[in-house]
């Protein structure tokens, strides 16, 4: 109590202002957070064309932001000298580097993924033996969930030792059949991508409406080499992928006496 009955608060309002004061501080300061954070999202979402930052950037500033404002209250409502906490701040903040060294270093990791723009939630990576898409960017860890929906937990500080390969939005799938000499290849070359076309957006497997490709590889003397390329989401696997889109266009290719062989 003595501490408080010390402020400059204290002698102009007494118990009343002081509460008044830190309780005006609190919410002031869950406003200006809470405004920083939703600029901050703003700004990395404009200059980046994507959400880069994950939530590890919104929590260093809420953690500054805190700090100074539990400052001023000790200040300003128990007249407490925060120099001292600052200086205590500098002096444990060595000696914790030197215990928290790999959380220091998932920290700064973090940051460096989270900046460096290379790439953001959302994007499909694979790191090491690990493919899948990432969900967020913590102060310590990168969450990621693959096709299967098995989630994985990555220290930061692995992006930083570790090759990354940022891959398409998209997963392509190569379909390979031979196709008669002696088939109409024109009319197959129209018939066969808007048959997978339109069986994979009948299963729901297409991918932002991008239409399949089919080329003509090599030939013999009875075949031609062909192969059918779709794009799906990652999600789906490739069995699937291949029943949903071959049993139309063997279908077709049979009904014409166009087929030689599909490869399985």
């Amino acid at each position: 109590m003595e501490a408080i009955e010390s402020t400059y608060l204290y002698h102009h309002g007494g118990y009343v202002l002081v509460a008044a004061v830190a309780i005006l501080t609190i919410l002031g300061t869950m406003l200006v957070a809470h405004l920083l954070v939703k600029v901050m999202y703003r700004t990395l979402k404009k200059t980046t064309g994507g959400v880069v930052g994950g939530s590890i950037v919104a929590n260093i500033i809420r953690v500054v932001i805190w700090f100074v404002s539990i400052s001023c209250i000790l200040k300003w409502c128990f007249n407490y000298n925060t120099s001292v906490l600052w200086g205590a701040l500098g002096v444990g903040g060595i000696a914790l580097s030197l215990g928290l060294q790999n959380t220091i270093s998932n920290l700064i990791g973090g940051l460096q993924v989270s900046l460096s723009r290379d790439f953001k939630m959302g994007d499909w990576i694979s790191i090491r033996d690990i493919t899948g898409k990432i969900d967020d960017i913590t102060w310590r860890v990168v969450k990621m969930e693959d096709a299967d929906g098995n989630s994985y937990i990555i220290p930061n500080a692995v992006f930083n030792s570790n090759a990354v390969t940022v891959l398409p939005p998209f997963q392509t799938t190569d379909l390979t059949f031979e196709i008669s000499s002696m088939a109409d290849l024109e009319a197959i070359g129209e018939k066969l991508p808007q048959l997978a076309y339109d069986a994979l957006k009948k299963a729901g497997y297409l991918y932002e409406d991008m239409k399949p490709e089919l080329s003509l590889d090599s030939a013999s003397l009875n075949a031609i080499n062909a192969t059918l390329e779709v794009y799906t989401e990652y999600t789906y696997e490739t069995i699937d992928i291949r029943e949903c889109v071959m049993s139309a266009v063997l279908a077709y290719l049979k009904s014409n006496n166009a087929l030689a062989t599909y490869t399985e």
